[in-house]
């Protein structure tokens, strides 16, 4: 089943300072599958996410 409506509250980003320079990370969702007959030891259904990693250096 895949999702046809998805709402992006907030792009997960992580800043790190290292030696006078910012790198940023982003990630952003390229796919989202989820199994509604499959689910995990808690009882959620299981999904799929894929996802592109980017990154700038200032």
């Amino acid at each position: 089943m895949v999702p046809k409506d998805i709402n992006v509250i907030g792009r997960p980003e992580l800043e790190i300072n290292v030696e006078g320079k910012q790198i940023s990370v982003y990630l952003e969702v390229t796919n989202l599958v989820v199994y509604p007959d499959l689910r995990d030891l808690g009882g959620s259904p299981c999904a799929v996410i894929s996802w592109i990693q980017f990154q700038t250096v200032k």
